[in-house]
């Protein structure tokens, strides 16, 4: 590969700079500003920094109030970046240059145009088993902490500090934000290596500098396989950028599981571009990843908007936690013959700051989705065992009290295990807990369900199962699971609508097939005398609903059993 350049390293007063350009650059002791030459390579200098354009073979950066270490550092940073791997035409490119000083906030018009037409004349002559070449480091600071050395990128400061600067100068120009995520890198990398991996990230840095030469924008690059072009928000642009990130990924392995994924976002005129824009457009990405069909996606506001409700609602629910205002109500078991209190079901309640208690249906779907699920349950059931010990301890009557299972409980760690401990702990009868498993649960896993239900009976536990009736149960899964009781759902209880003759029928097979199994059958969410009625047409006699009680704080629970 052909040497185009190299720095001629000086010490203290001796001149530096490249040989190739002939100017000199004397550091002196103390203030240490450069004297140029007024040869003709100076006088291309001073020309470009008033903006007036250079030969197309010259390249100039502008070093002035650069101290002795950061010219040197400069120059190397070109040497390598810029000149070693690049071959024009198959011919020696002979480029007189200049070092650019990092102190430098500005740069001329003059100085950015010959940048730009210099890396336009090189061309890749990469051999196999090499890295394609990075682009040079150009710009106003032209120093290696703001390009990636693998992409030839920007790296995320300096590409949104580039990407405003863009924006800022595009007139009525509607502008967008593109993030772009390489679909399963890491596979990639397992299947072919780090090497390779590093070579696919290099090509696709080198595809998006192509876009940002063209004028199209500024691209960036933010770690791993994270990528970000800053460009018009044009659909035929963007469409063109991910079909040339296709054939460029696909040279490398054209399998379906690494097309890129594409978000954008569209910005606001004069919007200041930073985190929460990059955020956005990540959001976009990541729908993109999710949709088989259409890898590029645009911002969708309303579902950002959700998200963000969901987040902030898990952070509101972790000081929760931690300030102890997680709770539990409990709703009573009746025996619909007598009214008898026979047990209770506990249900999880949030106690807000301001007094106010939310029920489960506005936090559990979100909790269960992002696995915080099992930080409220065990809230739940320690706070539950520390009363129903209070109440042993005072002589008070105690029933059993059921408590809800989750199925990501059951996959995060040994519910069996760790309600056991906890019983122990605080001498807690093991048979006053009734452990609640949805039925959908048993579907999903009735092997592997069945065998945590005979864990939980060898220590002691009974278990239902709750939501009966909604998923697919039938008569040998419930004999071979083994529960000691179902909880009938309330949806197929009469509701005045023109299914309940329906819904009257599945409450007399249930009870039927409750009959020949010897299981007894707790119906859940009566609160009508006619649902009463049929429940107990049936010979069904254990009931729960707003009929009888509605779910209330420990506190009434213990006043109610006297």
């Amino acid at each position: 590969m052909p040497d185009l350049g190299r720095v001629r390293r000086a010490h203290h007063d001796q001149a530096r700079g490249f040989r190739a350009l002939q100017l000199r650059l004397r550091v002196r002791r103390g203030r240490r500003h450069p004297r140029r030459d007024r040869s003709a390579p100076g006088l291309a200098a001073a020309r470009a920094r008033e903006g007036v354009p250079l030969p197309r073979r010259s390249l100039l950066v502008v070093a002035e109030g650069a101290d002795q270490k950061t010219t040197s550092e400069l120059a190397d940073a070109i040497r390598h970046r810029l000149f070693s791997p690049l071959e024009v035409k198959d011919k020696l490119l002979r480029v007189p240059a200049v070092v650019v000083s990092r102190h430098h906030s500005v740069v001329s018009a003059g100085t950015f145009s010959v940048l730009s037409d210099l890396r336009d004349l090189c061309e890749s002559q990469s051999k196999e088993g090499e890295l394609p070449v990075r682009r040079a480091a150009v710009g106003d600071v032209a120093v290696e902490e703001n390009i990636d050395p693998l992409t030839g990128l920007w790296r995320s400061n300096e590409f949104l500090r580039r990407s405003n600067l863009y924006c800022a100068g595009a007139g009525s120009q509607k502008c967008c934000l593109v993030k772009i995520d390489i679909g399963n890198m890491h596979i990639f990398n397992e299947w072919h290596g780090q090497g390779r991996g590093n070579e696919l990230l290099a090509a696709v840095g080198a595809t998006l500098a192509r876009a940002e030469r063209a004028g199209n924008g500024v691209a960036g690059f933010w770690g791993n396989d994270d990528f970000t072009l800053l460009c018009p928000n044009e659909w035929t642009l963007i469409d063109d950028v991910f079909l040339r990130l296709c054939e460029v990924i696909a040279s490398f392995d054209d399998s379906v599981g690494f097309t890129p994924s594409l978000g954008v976002y569209p910005l606001e005129e004069r919007a200041e571009i930073g985190i929460d824009e990059y955020s956005k457009a990540t959001f976009a990405c990541t729908a993109a990843k999710r949709d088989y069909e259409n890898h590029v996606k645009y911002f969708q506001p309303v579902e950002y908007a959700r998200e963000r409700g969901e987040h902030l609602l898990l952070s509101k629910f972790q000081y929760a936690v931690t300030e102890g205002r997680i709770m539990f109500y409990l709703q009573p078991q009746v025996e619909i013959e007598t009214g008898r209190i026979i047990g209770a079901e506990a249900l999880a309640r949030w106690r807000h700051k301001d007094g106010s208690v939310t029920s489960p249906g506005q936090f559990m779907d979100v909790l269960e989705k992002s696995g915080f699920v099992v930080t409220l349950d065990k809230a739940v059931w320690r706070s539950l065992m520390e009363r129903l010990r209070i109440w042993m301890d005072a002589g008070g009557r105690t029933v059993p009290v059921a408590i809800n299972l989750s199925r990501v409980d059951i996959a995060s760690f040994d519910v069996v295990e760790y309600l056991s401990s906890q019983v122990e702990e605080l001498r807690i009868p093991s048979e006053l807990i009734r452990v609640e498993i949805t039925e959908s649960a048993f579907a999903e896993d009735e092997k592997g369900v069945a065998a945590l239900v005979a864990r939980f009976h060898q220590k002691g536990f009974h278990v239902h199962m709750d939501d009966f009736g909604t998923g697919r149960s039938s008569l040998a899964m419930l004999s071979d699971v083994n529960v000691d009781a179902i909880k009938l759902d309330r949806s197929f209880l009469p509701n005045g609508s023109v299914n309940d003759e329906k819904s009257a029928g599945i409450v007399r097979s249930v009870a039927s097939m409750a009959r020949t199994l010897d299981v007894p059958v707790i119906v859940e969410g009566i609160e009508t005398e006619e649902q009463e009625k049929l429940v107990c047409s049936v010979g069904l006699g254990i009931a729960q609903g707003f009929k009888y009680y509605r779910p209330m704080p420990p506190e009434d629970f213990e006043a109610l059993l006297g």
